[in-house]
């Protein structure tokens, strides 16, 4: 995708009072961790990479299960048995080729959250209680 099809992808955020091009440009180059890809990460994850958020990174160590797709809206049918971060990757990026997304199919730890958010400029807390 060419400067050109990335200023139509995003021509009404450059429309928004105090957003703009500058802003368009600012979240490009953003960064978030997202902490579990389910029912609350799945959306977080679509609207950040619709959004144009530059750089994405998914953590969480589930496969997707049946029980999972009545409000996990990133996966159907066919994604059941398949890694949650690997499908959600390819999909996002099927959404906004322009962003990258890192996939990390690991349990959060206290031992190492803390690699995870070095540099991010958002962290989002998408667990459920297991």
């Amino acid at each position: 995708m060419d400067e050109g099809d990335s200023l139509v992808r995003h021509a009404r955020h450059i429309v928004l009072k105090d957003f703009g091009l500058l802003g368009v440009e600012k979240l490009a180059k953003a960064s978030a961790v997202i902490f579990g890809v389910g029912g609350l990460g799945s959306p977080v994850a679509i609207y950040l990479a619709t959004s144009g958020l530059g750089n994405i990174t998914l953590v969480d160590m589930d496969r997707i299960e049946t029980s999972n797709l009545s409000r996990q809206i990133l996966f159907t049918e066919a994604n059941v048995g398949e890694v949650k971060v690997q499908v959600a990757r390819e999909k996002l990026l099927a959404l906004n080729p322009t962003i990258s997304v890192r996939a990390i199919n690991e349990r959060v730890t206290e031992k190492n959250v803390a690699n995870f958010v070095a540099g991010a400029d958002v962290v989002v807390d998408c667990l459920d209680n297991n």
